[in-house]
Protein backbone atom coordinates (compact mmCIF):
# COMPACT_ATOMS: atom_id res chain seq x y z
CA UNK A 1 0.00 0.00 0.00
CA UNK A 2 1.31 3.41 -0.92
CA UNK A 3 2.10 5.89 1.81
CA UNK A 4 1.38 9.60 1.73
CA UNK A 5 4.73 10.24 3.40
CA UNK A 6 7.92 8.92 1.85
CA UNK A 7 10.53 7.02 3.87
CA UNK A 8 12.93 9.94 3.44
CA UNK A 9 10.37 12.35 4.90
CA UNK A 10 9.66 9.96 7.79
CA UNK A 11 13.36 9.84 8.61
CA UNK A 12 13.58 13.62 8.39
CA UNK A 13 10.62 14.07 10.78
CA UNK A 14 12.07 11.54 13.22
CA UNK A 15 15.39 13.39 13.17
CA UNK A 16 13.64 16.67 13.94
CA UNK A 17 11.87 15.11 16.95
CA UNK A 18 15.23 13.81 18.15
CA UNK A 19 16.66 17.33 17.77
CA UNK A 20 13.80 18.73 19.85
CA UNK A 21 14.43 16.07 22.49
CA UNK A 22 18.17 16.79 22.57
CA UNK A 23 17.56 20.54 22.78
CA UNK A 24 15.18 20.47 25.75
CA UNK A 25 16.44 17.39 27.62
CA UNK A 26 17.85 17.53 31.14
CA UNK A 27 19.89 14.87 32.93
CA UNK A 28 18.08 12.29 35.07
CA UNK A 29 20.23 10.16 37.39
CA UNK A 30 19.42 6.52 38.13
CA UNK A 31 21.09 4.17 40.61
CA UNK A 32 20.70 0.39 40.77
CA UNK A 33 21.81 -2.17 43.33
CA UNK A 34 25.62 -2.41 43.17
CA UNK A 35 27.07 -5.54 41.64
CA UNK A 36 28.77 -7.77 44.19
CA UNK A 37 32.10 -9.26 43.14
CA UNK A 38 33.60 -11.97 45.34
CA UNK A 39 37.31 -12.64 44.91
CA UNK A 40 38.75 -15.72 46.60
CA UNK A 41 42.35 -16.87 46.76
CA UNK A 42 41.25 -20.48 47.37
CA UNK A 43 40.16 -22.36 44.19
CA UNK A 44 38.04 -24.77 46.30
CA UNK A 45 36.08 -21.97 47.96
CA UNK A 46 32.31 -21.86 47.41
CA UNK A 47 30.96 -18.51 48.58
CA UNK A 48 27.41 -19.86 48.97
CA UNK A 49 28.27 -22.46 51.60
CA UNK A 50 31.70 -21.78 53.09
CA UNK A 51 32.53 -18.98 55.45
CA UNK A 52 36.13 -18.12 54.82
CA UNK A 53 38.29 -15.17 55.77
CA UNK A 54 40.42 -15.28 52.62
CA UNK A 55 37.84 -13.61 50.42
CA UNK A 56 37.48 -10.08 49.23
CA UNK A 57 34.09 -8.62 48.42
CA UNK A 58 33.91 -5.61 46.15
CA UNK A 59 30.81 -3.67 45.18
CA UNK A 60 30.70 -2.06 41.75
CA UNK A 61 28.25 0.83 41.55
CA UNK A 62 25.68 0.65 38.77
CA UNK A 63 24.26 3.99 37.71
CA UNK A 64 23.34 5.93 34.65
CA UNK A 65 22.52 9.45 33.53
CA UNK A 66 19.91 9.84 30.81
CA UNK A 67 18.66 12.87 28.92
CA UNK A 68 14.90 13.30 29.37
CA UNK A 69 12.45 16.09 28.80
CA UNK A 70 11.13 17.03 32.24
CA UNK A 71 7.96 18.87 33.20
CA UNK A 72 6.77 19.28 36.78
CA UNK A 73 2.96 19.08 36.93
CA UNK A 74 0.19 20.45 39.09
CA UNK A 75 -1.68 17.27 40.13
CA UNK A 76 -5.00 19.12 40.47
CA UNK A 77 -4.96 19.66 36.69
CA UNK A 78 -4.23 16.00 35.90
CA UNK A 79 -7.39 14.32 37.14
CA UNK A 80 -8.26 12.94 33.70
CA UNK A 81 -5.01 11.01 33.27
CA UNK A 82 -5.51 7.28 33.94
CA UNK A 83 -1.85 6.87 34.92
CA UNK A 84 -2.13 9.35 37.80
CA UNK A 85 -4.52 8.54 40.61
CA UNK A 86 -6.74 11.34 41.88
CA UNK A 87 -5.64 10.94 45.49
CA UNK A 88 -2.01 11.80 44.69
CA UNK A 89 -0.95 15.19 45.93
CA UNK A 90 2.45 16.81 45.81
CA UNK A 91 5.00 17.28 43.10
CA UNK A 92 4.28 15.17 40.03
CA UNK A 93 6.79 15.01 37.22
CA UNK A 94 6.13 13.97 33.65
CA UNK A 95 9.13 13.01 31.60
CA UNK A 96 9.61 11.95 28.02
CA UNK A 97 12.47 9.56 27.53
CA UNK A 98 13.92 7.09 25.08
CA UNK A 99 13.68 3.32 25.41
CA UNK A 100 17.12 2.89 27.00
CA UNK A 101 15.94 4.89 30.03
CA UNK A 102 12.74 2.86 30.35
CA UNK A 103 14.71 -0.39 30.22
CA UNK A 104 17.30 0.81 32.74
CA UNK A 105 14.84 1.96 35.44
CA UNK A 106 12.95 -1.34 35.58
CA UNK A 107 14.85 -2.38 38.73
CA UNK A 108 16.26 0.95 39.88
CA UNK A 109 16.85 1.66 43.56
CA UNK A 110 16.88 5.44 43.30
CA UNK A 111 15.90 7.94 40.62
CA UNK A 112 16.72 11.62 40.87
CA UNK A 113 15.19 14.34 38.68
CA UNK A 114 16.45 17.92 39.06
CA UNK A 115 18.21 16.88 42.26
CA UNK A 116 14.97 15.56 43.80
CA UNK A 117 14.44 11.89 44.65
CA UNK A 118 11.35 10.51 42.89
CA UNK A 119 9.38 7.29 42.72
CA UNK A 120 7.64 5.91 39.66
CA UNK A 121 3.87 6.05 39.39
CA UNK A 122 3.79 2.87 37.35
CA UNK A 123 3.04 2.62 33.69
CA UNK A 124 4.71 4.26 30.74
CA UNK A 125 3.04 5.36 27.55
CA UNK A 126 4.88 4.76 24.26
CA UNK A 127 4.48 7.27 21.45
CA UNK A 128 6.06 8.51 18.26
CA UNK A 129 5.10 9.86 14.88
CA UNK A 130 5.79 6.74 12.79
CA UNK A 131 7.60 4.45 15.25
CA UNK A 132 7.76 4.20 19.02
CA UNK A 133 10.60 6.63 19.67
CA UNK A 134 9.74 8.02 23.11
CA UNK A 135 7.94 7.05 26.31
CA UNK A 136 6.00 9.25 28.71
CA UNK A 137 6.44 8.36 32.37
CA UNK A 138 5.11 9.90 35.57
CA UNK A 139 7.00 10.23 38.83
CA UNK A 140 6.13 11.59 42.26
CA UNK A 141 8.66 13.42 44.40
CA UNK A 142 9.51 11.37 47.46
CA UNK A 143 10.85 12.51 50.79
Amino acid sequence: MASLVSDTDKLSYANEFNNIHDTFARPVNVWKTPERVVISSDPNYNFLYNEQEAIEVTYIPVSGTFDCRVQWQDPSKMMGWPEVREEIRGNICRIKAKKDFVDFISDAEKIEIDGRPVQSLGTNRPHGLFNIDFYTLFFKESE
